[in-house]
């Protein structure tokens, strides 16, 4: 399906696709945004990632489902606008919960900007 800003359907606002079931990589739809650059992409439990946002290519988040990393993660956040990577873990037998990465826009990465929170 495809929505318009305008009345002469020059201007895509948003595509939505739907796909059938029998995909072996799991994908049920895609939601794009052409004038925001940016997609969502939900999963069955074919694939261990549930959802995948991506704006700009600026901003990426990824969602598991539950039970699907063995590390426990269930999200990760990155923002290269604010400079960041967040992991949200869940059932950790450590009971960390989330990670918070701050990294310099140069691209390397200070090692003391890890925070761990429990």
């Amino acid at each position: 399906m495809i929505e318009y800003t305008d009345n002469d359907k020059l201007i895509v606002e948003k595509v939505t696709e739907i796909f059938s079931d029998d995909r072996t990589d799991g994908l049920i739809s895609r939601i794009r945004a052409p004038l925001e650059m940016s997609y969502l992409e939900t999963f069955s439990t074919k694939n261990s990632i549930r959802e995948r946002k991506v704006v700009d290519g600026e901003f990426i988040c990824v969602k598991w489902h539950r039970k699907a990393r063995m590390d426990g993660m269930i999200e990760r956040v990155e923002d290269t606008k604010e400079s960041t990577i967040t992991e949200n873990f869940l059932d950790r037998k450590d009971y960390l919960e989330k990670r918070v990465i701050k990294f310099t826009p140069g691209g390397s990465m200070d090692l003391a900007s890890i925070e761990e929170i429990t």
